[in-house]
């Protein structure tokens, strides 16, 4: 009342100046008292526990969340990881120990590599690798290193495929990332690039080739540089796969990572390139369109990432329809993956090895029951 008795003896210019930032503060202050804001981004580091937070507090059911969790240790998973504005808000992880010479673990295979001191797994990822090699592109190119819309051949020379080089140098880098060279897992062109989209594992890693090209360093010291040292994400690593020697489907290099380590990486994406105080990228319009349709014929793949329903196109089908439309992922053989779910302030990553049929979807399903999410059609 006071600051309408004021107000009143004012001039009319300043006194309708001042009545408008009285409503305005007094609806702001009625707007906030009747919604509850999402809290601020959360960030861990190394040398402290990572925060948690109950999923009571969320106003989640906990009953229904741990059935969720149950089932995906039912279906063969090593670790799962929730993060909620990027506290914990809930995990699971099966203890492992090695159980032969070579530090290999039987249940996983050639995947598999020694568990971390405390027993969790630490796994070569599969193409969860494709999604951190995008975003290492993308740090080149806000570094001026590389310019996805330049040819290939700008950064390989002639004769890094099995096309002619006319072919090669209608193929830019971003053709490489969005999965549209026209290239077959020979390297021999089958289609005119951007035309078609073929999940083309050859193509891709000679991205990682780029890489090092541009920065004259091996890809791990690039990645300690760039992403692994300032996340903290010290249980991962590039590491040589002796086994895909002669194998075109498969990298010669795989991403090695844990369930926690790969969840650092997901709330990378989540805060959008931010690590605490640090701005570890920019969100410019090449992150933009990595979580968006890329320029390719497949609605559901952008720069080297999975997504649930491209923004460009509402109606079309959704990758997991149990998921929240906005998720994108991060994917990889045995159905490792990390996801981010922006509206929800959710990642979700889960290792191990191959559950059943449908997994992605009863899991999403589960998930939104259990936190509430309304899931659109």
């Amino acid at each position: 009342m006071r600051h309408l008795l004021i107000a009143a003896k004012a001039p009319a210019k300043i006194r309708w100046r001042q009545l408008l930032i009285f409503a305005a503060t007094f609806c702001s202050g009625f707007a906030s008292a009747g919604t509850a804001p999402h809290p601020a981004l959360y960030f861990p580091t190394e040398n402290e526990a990572w925060e948690t937070v109950s999923p009571a507090v969320l106003g989640w059911d906990e009953t229904k969340l741990n059935a969720a969790l149950d089932y995906a240790m039912q279906e063969r998973s090593a670790g799962i990881v929730i993060l909620y504005r990027g506290k914990i808000a809930a995990e699971r992880h099966a203890l492992l120990k090695t159980t032969d010479a070579t530090g290999q673990l039987s249940r996983y295979g050639f995947v598999a590599k020694p568990p971390t001191p405390d027993g969790r797994s630490r796994e070569d990822v599969a193409s969860v690798q494709k999604s951190v090699i995008s975003v290492l592109i993308g740090i080149a190119q806000q570094k001026g290193l590389i310019n996805i819309e330049k040819p290939v051949s700008k950064y390989l020379g002639d004769n890094w495929s099995a096309a002619s080089s006319a072919e090669e140098r209608e193929i830019t880098v971003e053709h490489l990332l969005a999965m549209s060279s026209g290239l077959n897992l020979a390297l021999a062109m089958e289609h005119p690039p951007g035309e078609k989209w073929f999940y083309n594992t050859a193509a891709y890693g000679l991205l990682a080739t780029i890489l090092e090209q541009v920065t004259a360093r091996p890809l791990q010291t690039l990645s300690e540089s760039w992403l692994l040292g300032p996340l903290q994400m010290s249980a991962s690593h590039w590491e040589a796969r002796v086994w895909a020697k002669d194998r075109p489907e498969a990298v010669a290099n795989g991403f090695v990572s844990t369930a926690r380590d790969l969840s650092r990486f997901g709330l990378l994406m989540l805060a959008k390139g931010r690590w605490g105080k640090q701005q570890i990228f920019a969100f410019d319009e090449y992150f933009v369109s990595g979580i968006r349709n890329a320029k390719s014929d497949d609605p559901n793949y952008g720069y080297l990432w999975w997504l649930n329903r491209d923004a460009n196109n509402p109606t079309g089908d959704k990758l997991i329809a149990t998921a929240p439309n906005d998720l994108y992922a991060a994917q990889g053989a045995l159905r490792r993956s990390v996801f981010v779910a922006p509206r929800a302030g959710l990642v979700v990553v889960r290792i191990g090895d191959q559950p059943g049929d449908k997994f992605s979807a009863k899991l999403w399903r589960k998930l939104a029951e259990a936190m509430h999410l309304d899931i659109e059609p």
